[in-house]
């Protein structure tokens, strides 16, 4: 109870996920790390000059949900209607968080035996 449907934990939707994170990765921002959970994912990115997150975050929900809704032979709602953010002013802050969003998946938050998916693509430049 509480853990929402969690469309996430079918491989073909979490693939997506990232697979969208990774288009504009080197255009838009620099992915650093992600974690897809089977309820929701966290992903950590450094936006480019130009970029906004209120942006970016829609484009993700509106191309993943289109697509995920036609795999999973599903309509209506797929993503929650908010998102949280976190800004993350430096080098310190930022591998803490990707060390924590990595292991929240160890911990199984979601309270389900699945198989977490996650990943470090990126270092943060020197700087942050």
């Amino acid at each position: 109870m509480g853990h929402g449907e969690c469309l996430l934990r079918e491989p073909a939707i979490a693939e997506l996920m990232i697979d969208t994170w990774r288009h504009f990765d080197g255009e838009r921002y620099r992915l650093i790390t992600w974690c897809v959970m089977p309820n929701h994912a966290h992903v950590i990115l450094r936006l480019f000059r130009g970029s906004e997150l209120a942006r970016v975050v829609p484009s993700w929900k509106s191309y993943t949900a289109k697509v995920a809704n036609r795999l999973l032979a599903r309509s209506g709602e797929f993503w929650a209607r908010e998102y949280y953010d976190h800004c993350i002013r430096d080098e310190k802050n930022c591998f803490g968080r990707c060390d924590m969003y990595c292991r929240i998946g160890e911990g199984g938050t979601c309270g389900l035996a699945v198989r977490w998916l996650r990943g470090l693509v990126a270092r943060a430049p020197a700087g942050w």
